[in-house]
């Protein structure tokens, strides 16, 4: 009876490990429940609620759902989903630092971190190249008023397709000298 109570507490662990490395390893195919690459058309079918607002510097088209306290942003790059990102605004130091955890429980410690500024405003990002496909960026900014002052704690988490990146990046390049005359 102890060796099969044993037998069957390993085989309820082993399937508990197995659907955490497995939920963690979604992320490889998909942002979101949607296929890494997909189309803003697949993305108003599972979210119709989702709205534009308009493109980035790069030219991505921008979509935005909020959800549960926080709003997802969709970077499409020549019209395939390629970065997801949450954003988290006025975040107390505990939700920081149970984000914090519960990403780092999820997918591994922090590969890497690097500090920084940028219009007054101080930023710390945590970097962790989860696969050769995917990496995750962590970014905690301070916001400051006029007076220096801390006014509020913004955390994105930011996951990209590295492949769908090049693969982007390599499109835009060549439609840009298309365009170049010399």
């Amino acid at each position: 009876m102890k060796k099969i109570f044993l037998a069957f507490l390993f085989c309820l662990i082993s399937v508990h490990v197995f659907a955490q490395v497995s939920e963690a390893d979604k992320i490889n195919n998909e942002y979101y429940d949607l296929k890494w690459g997909c189309s803003v058309k697949d993305l108003k079918a599972k979210y119709p609620e989702a709205y534009s607002n308009g493109t980035n510097d790069n030219g991505d088209e921008l979509y935005y759902l909020d959800a549960n306290g926080a709003t997802r942003i969709f970077f499409f790059g020549n019209g395939k989903l390629y970065i997801g990102r949450i954003a988290y605004t006025d975040c107390p130091d505990e939700k920081v630092m149970g984000l914090m955890e519960k990403i780092t429980n999820t997918y591994g410690k922090f590969d890497d971190s690097n500090k920084g500024s940028q219009n007054g405003n101080e930023y710390i990002n945590f970097i962790k190249y989860f696969s050769p496909k995917i990496k995750i960026d962590f970014q905690l900014l301070s916001v400051k008023n006029s007076y220096g002052y801390n006014i509020s704690q913004v955390v994105m988490i930011t996951y990209t397709n590295n492949e769908l990146s090049a693969q982007i990046a390599r499109e835009r390049i060549f439609k840009m000298q298309e365009d170049l005359e010399l």
